[in-house]
């Protein structure tokens, strides 16, 4: 049936001279009789927790029915073909070493923690879902650059992959991420007397997802939820794009050694060529963005149920083109959804640009104080076209967050939420359901591990027997993993 699929889709697509699609008819033809659709055989719920959980996700499709084939010849070599923004040519690991994820381990041979922190040019792939849950008190530093993280490659019928922890990428450049979650938790609650129930609150305050010092990367379709201080943050890093994302529910009265609520959403300090596009920012308290002596724009995201809306300090150049702001439950008390914070290092400058952006909450868009700084033409522009507010809307709602291979019930909710006018912000993990059990799922067979199902490399015309992942077999200038990996979630 696999094989049947595949050549549909090829004979099916009017640009498919680069897809060796008749090398392999006969092929077709010849097995078509054989193929069968593999059944999930996934039985690790004693390690994972009870299948019939309420809460339980990621139980998938078929594993081989979804397998993606190339009928694009690229034009514009970025990072990947949807990439934008200031990040958007990177290279990542391109022609690197492959390293694949076997287990959940928090360390060790086979582990994800284990691949980050090789070096060298690398590819990281997965050959199971689930949570990887890593030392609550021990952030993991990623100080090697030349890294693609493809997320999209857990088996199809797996939950995908959750970070349970802290990372922090740290002094370091080149870097493709995608489709990850990162969910840190508070490891514990509080409960209805304000005490913390499982965890030992030690001061630590930690992002979701870090960048310090970082060069050059590209995040897209990844989820950052339940952090301790900011869900996300890019310091003295430059040329970054996050796309795509879903960054949410940011913890409020949780162990921060603040001992005031500290639900915080994104910060961008000290950075410069920063893209924020496509995302969805939900249920965090304060900084919906803060940004202090940067460059950046931000363009079609959606923001919703907050307290505090943008803070900007004075002495940056910003663009904000198409964004939506959108009230909760939670009482707003801005008087501007992008205040004026003066920086006396920075004094009054800087240049601003912004267009189409709207709320519901009948505020003005800018603080008076940024009037003075108004320019006619963006200050900081990567090339992207920006949408409608209304198309930016219906897209970010429709694909931000890690989709693949699973959308899980902690982005379905939050989503929903915006459409119902529903949730709020959360003190703990807990308060949202908890984290979701995430099936491993059974990975396709790769018989020389280089990354690719045989079966896809056999539909391209490759070798399933030789590890060709570092070939670029239409020439195009992605190789023949990236091919794969791209196409996962354009299928």
């Amino acid at each position: 049936m696999l094989l049947v699929l595949i050549f549909v889709t090829l004979f099916s697509c009017s640009k498919d001279t680069d897809l060796f699609y008749q090398s392999i008819e006969d092929e077709i033809v010849e097995n078509i009789e054989e193929e069968t659709v593999e059944e999930d055989t996934d039985e690790d719920s004693e390690e994972n927790g009870d299948e019939d959980d309420p809460i339980n996700d990621g139980e998938g499709g078929d594993t081989d029915s979804d397998l993606p084939t190339d009928n694009v010849v690229s034009s514009d070599l970025k990072a990947f073909p949807t990439a934008e923004g200031f990040g958007k040519n990177v290279t990542g690991g391109r022609g690197g070493k492959v390293y694949t994820v076997t287990n959940l381990n928090k360390n060790g041979p086979g582990s994800f923690v284990e691949a980050l922190e090789a070096s060298g040019p690398r590819i990281i792939v997965f050959a199971v879902g689930g949570t990887i849950e890593l030392d609550y008190e021990d952030q993991v530093y990623v100080r090697n650059g030349d890294l693609t993280i493809a997320g999209q490659t857990a088996p199809a019928n797996s939950g995908g992959i959750t970070i349970k922890g802290s990372i922090r990428f740290n002094y370091t450049d080149n870097i493709i991420l995608r489709n990850i979650r990162f969910r840190l938790g508070d490891n514990g609650w509080k409960d209805a007397s304000g005490n913390i129930v499982g965890s030992k609150p030690s001061g630590i305050a930690y992002d979701g997802l870090e960048l310090l010092n970082v060069s050059n990367m590209i995040i897209d379709h990844c989820s950052v939820s339940w952090s301790i201080d900011e869900n996300f943050s890019v310091v003295d890093s430059q040329n970054i794009t996050v796309q795509n994302c879903i960054i949410s529910e940011a913890l409020a009265q949780s162990v921060h050694y603040e001992s005031s609520s500290h639900s915080m959403g994104v910060l961008i300090n000290r950075s410069e060529n920063v893209t924020f596009y496509n995302n969805y920012v939900a249920h965090n308290s304060e900084r919906n963005i803060r940004a202090a002596r940067s460059t950046f724009e931000m363009i079609n995201n959606v923001f919703y149920d907050f307290k505090g809306a943008g803070g900007f300090s004075s002495g940056q150049n910003w663009t904000a083109i198409g964004n939506h702001w959108k009230k909760g439950a939670t009482d707003v008390t801005s008087a501007n959804i992008t205040s004026y914070v003066n920086d006396s290092g920075q004094g009054h400058s800087g240049s601003i640009y912004y267009a189409d952006n709207t709320n519901d909450i009948g505020i003005p868009f800018l603080s008076p104080k940024w009037e003075p700084y108004i320019v006619g033409a963006p200050p900081v522009d990567s090339g992207i076209n920006a949408k409608s507010v209304d198309a930016a809307i219906s897209y970010v709602l429709s694909n931000a967050g890690a989709r693949y291979p699973y959308f899980d019930s902690v982005d379905q909710r939050v989503v929903q939420n915006f459409y119902s006018s529903a949730g709020k912000i959360v003190d703990s993990p807990e308060m949202s359901g908890g984290y979701p059990y995430l099936n491993k799922g059974t990975a396709e067979e790769d018989t020389d591990q280089d990354g690719m199902p045989d079966d896809w490399e056999i539909a391209m015309g490759l070798n399933p027997q030789v590890a060709d992942d570092s070939g670029d077999l239409d020439n195009d200038g992605y190789t023949n993993i990236e091919e794969y990996i791209n196409l996962i979630d354009m299928n």
